[in-house]
């Protein structure tokens, strides 16, 4: 869920996400917490009986460290949100100092924005390539299947990407506006009936997926290692 939100961050267990969305996050966690801390209670109430059947099935084997008497703490559903902000100051760092975890720090946000940047761009090439292709036909000549659900992960990346291009990627925005415009007021059973249109969007789409195949393709492929902090 969040992921559909986020963006790739360089610190493993953390994303970034746009700050206009953290409320949609929040609420969004919250449920799925509440689903999860439901589900413990049901495990939860048949634990006790489980254990027992596994000592009488275990006898000698059955090991307490395996079936403690109560797991509930150890499941959690938790977490956080962090600030990103430059680390340090000239009060509480020497200027050597400073002046190392600023550096660290430019470079994992250089390293955040070509992530994020190249992230966009596949997943964008991704839903476009698959609309294009179920736009085409088969061996025999008949036309694919084509499943509103292909239309609607690529609306939906269209409607959330103004929210999630936080390094205003130019190129990749201005794909995303002409993509809008092919497929705006065009729906699956619309493509099903006119072949015509069929084939026209097919090849406009196919242009589309040629430029932002050449945006990846352009992408630096530099990968920034930092010390330890």
């Amino acid at each position: 869920m969040v992921k559909k939100q986020a963006l790739p961050f360089p610190i493993s267990g953390l994303n970034l996400v746009p700050k206009e969305q953290i409320t949609t996050i929040e609420n969004q966690l919250q449920d799925l917490k509440y689903e999860f801390n439901g589900n413990v209670r049901m495990f939860m109430r048949s634990y006790s009986q489980a254990r027992s059947e596994a000592r009488l099935a275990l006898g000698d084997l059955f090991d307490p460290l395996d079936y403690p008497i109560d797991p509930a703490e150890r499941f959690s559903f938790h977490w956080q949100y962090v600030n990103l902000a430059m680390p340090g100051n000239s009060q509480l760092l020497s200027p050597k100092l400073y002046e190392r975890e600023r550096e660290k720090f430019l470079n994992l946000m250089e390293e955040t924005r070509e992530q994020a940047i190249a992230a966009l761009r596949t997943e964008f090439a991704e839903l476009v390539s698959h609309l294009t292709d179920r736009l085409g036909t088969n061996g025999d000549s008949k036309p694919k299947i084509l499943r509103s659900s292909v239309l609607q992960k690529l609306n939906e990346f269209l409607d959330n990407f103004s929210n999630r291009n936080l390094f205003e990627d130019e190129e990749l925005q201005s794909l995303v506006g002409l993509t809008r415009d092919i497929i705006t007021g065009v729906d699956t059973e619309i493509l099903r009936d006119n072949q015509a249109l069929r084939d026209s969007i097919r090849q406009d789409m196919a242009e589309v997926k040629n430029a932002i195949d050449r945006s990846i393709t352009d992408l630096p492929r530099r990968r920034i290692y930092m010390e330890a902090a």
